[in-house]
């Protein structure tokens, strides 16, 4: 069986990896220690811990906030239109940025997908936490505010 040092020299064969002291290109380097910086070098095996639990989570949660601000909107743009006198939430001025900036936060959740599965465990619940909680909070506006 080959020693550590023989399967990191023949993985730094062909392959353009920085040290990860300095960054300097190790391709090529047969030492157990970086020629330019001389930390240690060394070859790790390590699972996928990339979890997508939080991911799911958020698009549930904003896109439930969102199921919830279009009818609202719609709902105020009917009483605007059909039933002046009776309004049950407050006008389109009101709801109609409200949906926009939890569609607008929906779209950026999803396009930016492989960056939050990326971003470390801690910060990508912290963030959806806050995102959700945001989400919300404007989802639920209108029931609050006097039409």
């Amino acid at each position: 069986m080959p020693s550590d040092a023989e399967l990191l020299k023949a993985y730094l064969a062909d392959r353009d990896v920085p040290c990860p002291g300095c960054g300097y290109s190790l391709k090529g380097c047969a030492s157990t220690q970086c020629p330019e910086c001389g930390s240690g070098i060394e070859i790790t095996l390590r699972g996928n811990t990339t979890s997508a639990a939080h991911w799911i989570a958020g698009t549930i949660v904003i896109s439930g906030a969102f199921g919830l601000a279009l009818p609202t909107l719609l709902n105020s743009v009917a009483g605007m239109l059909f039933a002046p006198d009776y309004r049950l939430f407050p006008g389109p001025i009101l709801c109609a940025p409200l949906t926009v900036g939890i569609a607008a936060m929906l779209w950026v959740w999803i396009t930016r997908r492989v960056w939050l599965l990326r971003a470390p465990k801690v910060r990508a619940w912290m963030l959806t936490l806050l995102l959700g909680a945001i989400s919300w909070a404007l989802a639920l506006t209108p029931f609050f505010v006097k039409g």
